[in-house]
């Protein structure tokens, strides 16, 4: 006799000689032998250490003893009725469970641990079952047709194990029953006709098995059915015939089948739906309007089917929308407007369609926006500028259109754009140079279009993959060409415009702001993207060109010079008194940084309208009176509004920088170019304005 057993008998006879004969504690004696018996056949019991017989007393009390036991649970009569083993850390089998022993058993959870091997036959002997869980293990073959006999159970969870074979029909007999959990195992062929007779059943989740054929007719019966899962299986038949009429109807997916059919009007009678998924069947017809009679919906995916027709209007309605996905079928028409009414959306995918016409400007309204995929469908017209207001955007995919138009510095206002893909349109013009400071940007695609110009540096485009297809890109990028530069003649000096008082007036603050960033690009290409560097040493008002739509061009370039790497580049003093950098007049070293301070002098002078002379001195002294920045201004142009003068400003601290006496103080100008850059300017100079095709001097 094993000791266990031996023990067993000695509380047996303790029993007897005192006249103990109450059949619950007997029952209970047998309880605790039953669960001690199997914690010893279980691989790993750390967590029932609580189990176990003490020493024989005569106030001995098996009551007590099982009831305080971890996990366990008693009747006021000490019987055993619940057992909780959720989450414990064993491992094992039921094969050394007698359930037999627990017939007041009410509630089993054995969810979450390692238990292995069948589900034994015996789980039938459980009559006042009403919960068990044996979800997230490793229980695997076939569930016994014995759980039929389970007559009071209301939930049953076998979810996330390696169970397979088919669904016993004695499953019919569980008429209480409100949950059924048997998703993500290896459970195949045909469900049951008679599984749901009950008609109470609430919540069903089938999913991520091998299913086939139709649904059950019996669900058409359950009234309260709540929430409703086959997806990822094998099953079959008309998508809205499989239902009947459930008011309480909350959550539906059937995606991964093979559905058929139509989606009816029946749709919108569901008033509580709020999750509609049915994406990846074969379901045709049009998506019916009366859908958006559905106002909990906050989640629709009808994606990979073969529906056709238009989006309704209606489904603008659907206020309470988060999530619709609606790509990969063969939808027509134009985009409504009325979408611009979901303005809690999250994600909206119209991918893989037929629609045409424009974006509608509408969906700036979706401030709540995280990802617009439009990608795959004949949408024309220009990128509507309102769209570039949506700052929680982080994925904007409009690729494989035909999109017409440039590429708008404004997307410099999308700050959480992390996923950009304007590729295989007609887009054309230059990548403005806002991309540098698009810091949340990591990926951009505007390959296949007809851009030119200079490619910005930024990590965005990690390869050439993502700009190839376009006809006049160039940039220091593996597979495309190097920039190069000539200087253009015959144009009006800036100096010239800003000392004529009619056309100091026409130079409005859009083109000083324009004239200072392109000369801040001129120059950052000859510092950073020239090899060797050149230094343009007589940087000054006189020396930039304007054209007739007064863009800048850097000009005179008679005292450049070549910065050579491996020497210290002395030289005779050049520039224009007012413009030169300090140390070069008694140094006689020439650096970028010389140009750099030219540029702040310059930048001044087109804010003042003039040289600023001694307001120089009076800027960078620590002991002067802090300047008004109105009279750093030119009042011959326009009134300022309040957003000018805030970029204004802040272009003046970038140009005091750069007239730091101490040159290693100063910025450079790939520095300076990018802050202006990040300044959201009204009109940025495209890169060919500063290189064209040859370099002369």
């Amino acid at each position: 006799m094993d000791p266990l057993s031996s023990r067993l008998m000695m509380f047996l006879i303790v029993f007897a000689l005192f006249g103990i004969t109450n059949v619950s504690s007997l029952q209970n004696l047998k309880q605790v032998y039953a669960l001690v018996k199997w914690k010893s056949s279980l691989e790993n019991s750390v967590s029932l250490s609580s189990w176990s017989i003490p020493p024989l007393s005569y106030n001995s009390s098996t009551n007590v003893l099982s009831c305080s036991w971890f996990g366990v649970s008693c009747h006021s009569d000490g019987t055993i009725n619940k057992l909780n083993l959720s989450a414990s850390g064993l491992k094992g089998t039921l094969h050394k469970f007698s359930f037999s022993s627990f017939p007041n058993l009410t509630s089993l959870d054995l969810s979450i641990n390692k238990f292995f091997g069948h589900i034994p036959h015996e789980i039938g002997q459980l009559p006042n079952l009403v919960y068990m869980d044996l979800s997230d293990n490793r229980f695997s073959k076939e569930i016994p047709p014995e759980i039929g006999n389970l007559s009071s159970l209301v939930a049953l969870s076998l979810a996330r194990n390696n169970i397979s074979g088919h669904i016993p029909p004695s499953i019919g007999n569980l008429m209480s029953l409100l949950l059924l959990q048997l998703f993500n195992n290896r459970l195949s062929g045909y469900l049951p006709n008679n599984m749901f007779e009950g008609g109470k059943i609430q919540n069903i989740s089938m999913s991520n098995n091998a299913f086939i054929g139709p649904i059950p007719k019996s669900i058409g019966n359950c009234s309260d059915l709540i929430r409703v899962r086959f997806d990822g299986n094998l099953l079959i038949g008309d998508i809205s015939e499989s239902f009947g009429l459930h008011p309480k109807l909350n959550f539906v997916n059937l995606a991964m089948n093979s559905f058929q059919g139509e989606l009816t009007d029946k749709w919108g009678k569901f008033k509580e739906l709020e999750t509609l998924i049915v994406s990846q069947n074969k379901i045709t017809g049009i998506i019916p309007r009366e859908l958006g009679d559905s106002v909990m919906l906050h989640h629709i995916d009808f994606s990979s089917n073969m529906l056709v027709g238009n989006i309704p209007k209606e489904l603008g309605n659907l206020k309470a929308m988060l999530k619709l996905y609606l790509s990969n079928n063969q939808l027509s028409g134009p985009i409504p407007k009325e979408l611009g009414s979901l303005t809690q959306i999250l994600d909206l995918d119209l991918s893989n369609n037929k629609l045409n016409g424009s974006i509608p400007a509408t969906l700036a309204y979706c401030r709540t926006l995280v990802s617009l995929v439009l990608s795959h469908n004949d949408l024309d017209h220009e990128v509507p500028p309102e769209i570039l207001k949506l700052t929680q955007l982080t994925k904007l995919d409009v690729s494989h259109n035909s999109l017409v138009g440039g590429i708008s510095s404004q997307f410099q206002n999308l700050r959480s754009i992390e996923v950009l893909n304007l590729s295989h349109n007609h887009l054309s013009g230059t990548i403005p140079s806002v991309f540098v400071g698009m810091r949340s940007l990591t990926f951009a695609d505007v390959s296949y279009n007809y851009l030119e110009g200079r490619i910005p540096k930024c990590n965005a485009f990690p390869n050439a993959s993502m700009l190839e297809g376009n006809k006049g890109l160039c940039g220091d990028i593996v597979g495309f060409k190097r920039c190069t530069m000539s200087i253009k003649h015959k144009h009006v000096s800036l100096k010239a415009v800003l000392d004529e008082e009619n056309e100091a007036m026409r130079l409005d603050w859009s083109k000083r702001l324009n004239i200072i960033k392109g000369v801040a690009d001129a120059l950052s290409y000859m510092h950073h993207d020239c090899s060797p560097p050149i230094v343009h040493r007589d940087l000054s008002s006189k020396n930039i060109l304007l054209d007739a739509d007064y863009e800048a061009h850097v000009s005179d370039f008679g005292t450049a010079k070549f910065l050579k790497l491996d020497s210290s580049n002395w030289s005779e003093l050049a520039g224009t008194y007012g413009y030169i950098a300090p140390e070069f007049a008694y140094t006689m070293r020439v650096t970028e940084k010389c140009d750099v301070y030219s540029f702040g002098v310059l930048t001044l002078e087109v804010i003042k309208g003039q040289h600023p002379h001694d307001l120089i001195s009076v800027l960078l002294s620590p002991f002067s009176e802090k300047v008004d920045s109105m009279d750093l201004m030119d009042h011959r142009t326009a009134p300022l509004s309040l957003q000018t003068k805030k970029i204004l400003e802040s272009v003046i601290m970038v140009a005091i920088e750069c007239l730091q006496t101490i040159p290693e103080r100063r910025p450079t100008m790939y520095q300076v170019s990018t802050r202006l850059s990040a300044l959201g300017l009204p009109m940025i100079t495209s890169s060919s304005n500063t290189r064209q095709e040859t370099f002369s001097h």
